[in-house]
């Protein structure tokens, strides 16, 4: 399945991300590491998709693979964990894998 960005949607290099149960929101960026449940890698964030009327984020682009322009969108409730280095996210490696494809044309 491909999903296209919202006409509403901005595509942002890096945003405030505060996952359930965090004190406080930490900003996420470009290049970031992507881990799944499990803690190994899974790809890197490639963007956030900000809902513009609230201006809220509602889907990280983790790129997969740049080469064969392989990017998936996750929905932010999937963010288990952030910290300066990584993004730890709820889903297993399976579960990334079965993600819907982002296509930003």
């Amino acid at each position: 399945m491909t999903v296209n960005t919202m006409p509403t949607a901005r595509l942002m290099v890096s945003g405030p991300l505060q996952p359930d149960g965090a004190p406080e929101a930490r900003e996420a960026g470009r290049g970031m590491v992507i881990l799944d449940a499990a803690g190994d890698p899974v790809g890197t964030l490639a963007g956030i998709l900000i809902d513009g009327d609230p201006g809220r984020p509602t889907h990280l682009v983790l790129c997969r693979d740049t080469a064969a322009g392989d990017y998936r969108l996750v929905a932010v409730e999937q963010v288990a964990r952030l910290d300066a280095a990584a993004v730890r996210l709820r889903l297993t490696a399976g579960e990334v894998a079965g993600l819907p494809h982002h296509n930003p044309g």
